[in-house]
């Protein structure tokens, strides 16, 4: 059952892409790789700053080795993935591909509020966005405390 204000999308996903989302969730302390679908729509809708990136058909073939995944979106990611050519399941297709060829410290490494994400996608300039949430301030602090022990600890910042 999803969240408040949340309703739910059921994607079938190829194996590399669910794979992707897993390594995704684990390596960046997520939950479960539906968060990590959150985490993609909301970089392609306010990083890009325009609809999702097209719709991706399964690859023939590919429909056997599918799996469906449940995945709870808040209004405005869902209104945005509507605003693509395709179905919801194909926007959705498309934004995690879109995502697996950035390098996932683009993608994941900087934390975008759901409440940003509307129909129209980000907000047109970074002074008109939400402020984060206490869960998202709370994140962004964390990820800060991160990057600054790799930067003063870590062999490859010397």
């Amino acid at each position: 059952m999803p969240a408040e204000g949340k309703s739910s999308l059921s994607v079938a996903l190829e194996p590399l892409q669910l794979q992707w989302l897993r390594e995704q969730a684990k390596a960046h302390s997520l939950p479960d790789e539906g968060k990590a679908v959150r985490c993609c729509v909301n970089f392609a809708a306010q990083a890009e700053g325009s609809g999702p990136p097209g719709s991706l058909a399964l690859s023939s073939g590919a429909t056997s080795g599918c799996e469906e995944l449940v995945v709870a979106v808040a209004a405005g990611q869902e209104a945005w993935l509507r605003t693509g050519p395709g179905d919801v399941p194909s926007a959705v297709r498309a934004v995690v591909a879109e995502c697996m060829r950035r390098s996932p410290a683009e993608v994941f490494g900087v934390v975008r509020c759901k409440t940003n994400t509307t129909e129209a996608g980000g907000p047109a300039r970074p002074a008109d966005a939400q402020p984060l949430c206490a869960a998202g301030a709370s994140a962004h602090a964390a990820l800060a405390e991160d990057e600054q022990a790799h930067a003063t600890g870590c062999a490859c910042s010397k």
